[in-house]
């Protein structure tokens, strides 16, 4: 678990002989694609490292330039689950946002704000993800990546990201403070 509260899984589509994991995955999730074309992070904590709980506010930020790094042709999104990993019923019918979400709005600086909570706020409901009233987690897909995040660490190295230059090709890397996001309860 990174110090965000993000655990992410590298390995996940990329079995070979590891039969154990490919089959928990299959009852679990279906199945995942392999790491470069698509990432996976899951967060049930807040920056603080309390459980998520539809009875708080949060606020997950992403600075200008700091958007999850996919390809043009690849996209991202943060998908809502309760604490049994089922989608959570809301009336707005949203169960996920992401870039191709048509109703989010940038902040003036470029920056993005989700807004996690149980009950709408009429200043942010462009940007808020319905969450239970009780435990939920979020995950984050990323697909097409376009810079290695294929470990934790590797993704909060300066050196890292600066070693794999050739690799952002259409985006920039996120900061170390920037990427994983951290989950911000509000008060």
């Amino acid at each position: 678990m990174s110090a965000t509260g993000w655990v992410g899984n590298f390995e996940v589509g990329a079995y070979g002989t590891d039969y154990t994991t490919r089959a928990i995955l299959a009852r679990r999730g279906l199945g995942a694609n392999v790491p470069d074309e698509s990432l996976y992070y899951y967060c049930r904590t807040d920056g603080e490292g309390r459980p998520l709980t539809g009875t708080r506010h949060y606020r997950l930020s992403f600075p200008a330039g700091a958007l999850p790094p996919c390809a043009h042709e690849g996209f991202w999104s943060l998908t809502m689950y309760d604490e049994n990993m089922f989608m959570v019923p809301n009336e707005l019918r949203r169960y996920a946002v992401g870039d191709r979400s048509d109703h989010l709005a940038l902040s003036s600086d470029g920056s993005l704000d989700l807004y996690l909570r149980a009950t709408a706020s009429p200043h942010h409901e462009p940007n808020w993800l319905p969450a239970p009233s009780g435990p939920f987690a979020v995950v984050l897909r990323v697909y097409l990546p376009t810079w290695p995040l294929h470990s934790l660490e590797a993704a909060l190295s300066q050196e890292a990201a600066l070693s794999q230059e050739a690799a952002l090709s259409q985006e920039a890397a996120p900061s170390r403070e920037a990427w994983p996001p951290t989950i911000e309860a509000l008060p």
